[in-house]
């Protein structure tokens, strides 16, 4: 299932016209996170979007609103749910030792609401 989860991500991120490290950053993200806990095949596409977001935001100058990659979902999960990715980018980002900024910037970008980012 990794497999047609990797190929879905990549022609969302071919849609979005993304940077080449997005990708990179999205398919490490989700490996990770598979190693280290168990996804059922419903909310694999979860897993994928969430790591799409945590590597846009911090690859990319301008982030996909999370309504669009709800709807690049064909609205199988709510907004909420997505935003639940925060929890991981928190513990990623720890993990990683990335610096404080970073994941100030990173959390804001995420609970920002959207009418306000344009």
């Amino acid at each position: 299932m990794r497999t047609t989860l990797i190929d879905w991500i990549i022609e969302v991120h071919n849609k979005l016209v993304l940077l080449p490290e997005t990708l990179f950053l999205t398919v490490n993200v989700i490996d990770r996170f598979l190693s280290a806990k168990p996804v059922s095949v419903g909310k694999l596409q979860l897993v994928g979007v969430a790591a799409l977001l945590i590597a846009c935001k911090y690859e990319e100058i301008y982030c996909p609103a999370v309504k669009q990659l709800q709807f690049l979902t064909d609205d199988a999960f709510q907004t909420d749910e997505i935003l639940r990715a925060l929890n991981f980018l928190r513990r990623c980002s720890k993990a990683d030792n990335y610096e404080l900024e970073t994941r100030t910037m990173a959390k804001y970008s995420a609970m920002v609401p959207e009418k306000c980012r344009s």
